[in-house]
């Protein structure tokens, strides 16, 4: 009798270990399910977008972008050498100046 319960005993532990491990088993499986399914989504998601960026509509608001782009740094370069110029002009009178009075003294 003695020997039955222990034996009920240790079945039942082993079982209940067995139903713990099944459980975490179905955990796991969830969140890799749903690791799966956000991948997933992303994965669609990137697709569509390549799609939608695939149109003509958006090819040619690109490439406006691109000549917008291009055309403002024309103009900062532009405006960079005319800057230069100017400071170029400045240096060549200052010197001319400083020149002009070494020759006065």
């Amino acid at each position: 009798m003695w020997f039955q319960a222990q034996r009920a005993r240790k079945e039942a532990l082993r079982q209940q270990a067995q139903e713990e491990a099944e459980a975490e088993r179905v955990k796991e499986d969830q969140r890799r399910s749903r690791i799966k399914a956000e991948e997933r989504k992303q994965q669609i998601e990137r697709a569509n977008k390549m799609l939608y960026d695939e149109t003509d509509r958006v090819k040619m608001f690109h490439a406006k972008l691109l000549h917008s782009d291009v055309m403002q740094e024309n103009q900062e370069q532009i405006e960079f050498k005319k800057h230069l110029q100017t400071m170029k002009k400045q240096m060549d009178e200052e010197f001319l100046s400083q020149q002009k009075e070494a020759l006065e003294v």
